[in-house]
């Protein structure tokens, strides 16, 4: 999940969060990882009339 002060930096943050669960999850270098979720990955955005975008990874 990511949270920030916008939108695109919400999104940022919640791929940056799970590309490290995965990783160290699964013992997988980053790099890896990165490459299996551009295949696999889908954002959903949970609030945007907030003060703080939200959003996370599916």
């Amino acid at each position: 999940m990511g949270f920030s002060s916008t939108l695109d930096d919400a999104l940022s943050q919640s791929v940056e969060h799970t590309i490290n669960m995965i990783a160290a999850m699964f013992e997988m270098p980053r790099q890896q990882v990165y490459l299996l979720l551009s295949a696999a990955i889908d954002f959903n955005v949970t609030q945007v009339v907030d003060i703080t975008p939200k959003a996370f990874t599916v």
